[in-house]
């Protein structure tokens, strides 16, 4: 929880679990089939994640709500594109600056929806691209965002509305990136997790990468996480 640092969120296959001792004990949420998620809106403090609980809509997706940190929960039918009906699956991101843009990665064509009013409406990007096992990172300010997958890395400065492929992934064949990581304060520093290769490290906005591994005993990394002081 970035308001509340000894509050945690655990989502698995059982459902969603907070801590509110820094994880020396849980609780079980009532989150209805909870999938996607959970994610914070910044400016509002809301928990947000994707569920397959549809209620009496016609879709394979919803996004619930929840104004208290999970207590209670709020079925939100007209904050997801109404072209997104939960094929693909999904995966869920806010920018931290304002809590305004909100982003929609799904293995589905489009691949990529972005609204900039928190989910009023949409608009669809990369339509002619095929993503797959596709990730995101963003750096906080919205504008700068990075895509992985599995054929490349995609970068966007104005905030996923035209796309560049800056440069080629440390390998190729490129299986095993895992999870792309913008730093908060310089967005063109960006970190790659390998499932056999450790940290890559790129400062020039994805054109090149560097291993960064002195002191790193297991090159298998399945999670990164930048300090944002």
């Amino acid at each position: 929880d970035p308001f509340d640092g000894a509050t945690l969120y655990a989502l698995g296959e059982m459902g969603m679990f907070r801590s509110q001792a820094g994880g020396r004990d849980w609780a079980s949420l009532d989150c209805p089939n909870c999938w996607g998620g959970p994610v914070f809106d910044p400016a509002t403090g809301e928990l947000l994640f994707l569920s397959t609980d549809t209620r009496t809509i016609d879709r394979d997706a919803i996004l619930f709500s929840s104004p208290n940190r999970g207590n209670t929960w709020h079925w939100n039918p007209d904050r997801l594109p109404a072209a997104y009906e939960g094929e693909g699956a999904g995966e869920f991101y806010v920018a931290s600056h304002d809590g305004q843009r909100w982003y929609l990665l799904t293995d589905a064509a489009p691949p990529l929806y972005i609204s900039g009013d928190a989910g009023a409406s949409w608009q669809a990007a990369l339509a002619t691209v095929s993503v797959s096992m596709g990730k995101l990172a963003l750096h906080p300010d919205g504008q700068v965002l990075y895509l992985l997958d599995e054929t490349g890395i995609l970068r966007s400065g104005d905030a996923g509305m035209s796309w560049e492929t800056p440069g080629d992934l440390p390998e190729d064949p490129r299986p095993g990136h895992r999870l792309a990581l913008a730093s908060p304060s310089d967005p063109d520093t960006l970190y790659l997790g390998h499932s056999a290769e450790g940290v890559y490290r790129s400062t020039d906005g994805g054109q090149s990468f560097a291993q960064i591994n002195t002191g790193l005993t297991n090159l298998s990394v399945n999670t990164l996480a930048i300090d944002p002081q």
